[in-house]
């Protein structure tokens, strides 16, 4: 029954996914019909059409799939490991450790280098696992009391969150107004004017990442249980929340790098 619930969910989920998309390739500035959408991917619209499909709507809308894959992804670690439905990286400070750290990124190189510019588009993502793998761990040592209590974990991870937001104001209000608003808008979220190199920056941590945590799919089920009970089943509960923690970490700091804070 469980089973036959799964598979039905995950069809209407991917229904709706490729109906949201279909529809986001011909609304827009410049609508586009589906005979149209056809035409151009065949290779028979105008010059137009291409432009606007290829360059600007299809990277935007992988990016969404890409960043709510790796996100979703993120939230079911950490609601496992923390034994809270509601636990997710935005709340527990993940997001904000990377944000942080993107925004040092910019305070930085503030001028030397544009964040659509091929060598940030690559390392923006490991900078933000950076900023995130550094709050994870102020966030694991600040919850260990013999061992990790997941109510502990998450009211830590709220405190640190809101550390990291005042260390981002204060360095947000130290640059220069060019970027400022760079960060401003950063922060604000925003996927419309993206490129095929966030895709391609963002692809290969989904590609690694999301698999791993699939093949954990036991260990994720075991550590919804109590620490005792799982302990006897045989799991070695500290050691698989560290490394799910870690994978958590990895998927949400990719994600806010590429999305910035719409993913926060």
């Amino acid at each position: 029954m469980r089973k036959q619930r799964f598979i039905l969910i995950l069809i209407l989920c991917t229904t709706a996914i490729i109906i949201s998309s279909l529809i986001s390739l011909n609304v827009g500035t410049m609508n586009i019909s589906p005979l149209e959408v056809w035409q151009t991917i065949t290779g028979n619209g105008t010059e137009d059409q291409a432009l606007v499909l290829f360059q600007f709507r299809l990277p935007g809308i992988l990016l969404a799939i890409l960043i709510g894959a790796g996100l979703a992804t993120s939230g079911a670690v950490l609601q496992s490991i923390t034994q809270n439905e509601l636990a997710e990286p935005g709340i527990i400070g993940i997001n904000a450790g990377a944000g942080f750290s993107i925004v040092l990124f910019i305070y930085f190189f503030q001028g030397e280098m544009n964040t659509d510019s091929l060598i940030s588009v690559f390392s923006m993502p490991g900078f933000a696992f950076l900023g995130a793998l550094v709050a994870a761990v102020v966030i694991y040592v600040l919850s260990w009391r013999e061992g990790i209590s997941p109510v502990r974990l998450i009211l830590v991870g709220i405190g640190v969150n809101a550390a990291f937001q005042a260390a981002l104001i204060i360095f947000q209000l130290k640059m220069d107004p060019q970027d400022f608003r760079q960060v401003t808008v950063w922060l604000s979220g925003d996927i419309w004017n993206t490129s095929w190199m966030f895709v391609w920056g963002l692809l290969p941590w989904m590609i690694l990442l999301i698999p791993i945590v699939i093949w954990k799919y036991h260990a994720l089920n075991v550590m919804t249980l109590t620490d005792a009970v799982a302990s006897s089943l045989g799991a070695r509960v500290e050691k698989e929340r560290l490394i799910l923690l870690v994978l958590a970490v990895s998927l949400a700091g990719a994600s806010v790098a590429a999305g910035g804070g719409i993913a926060s």
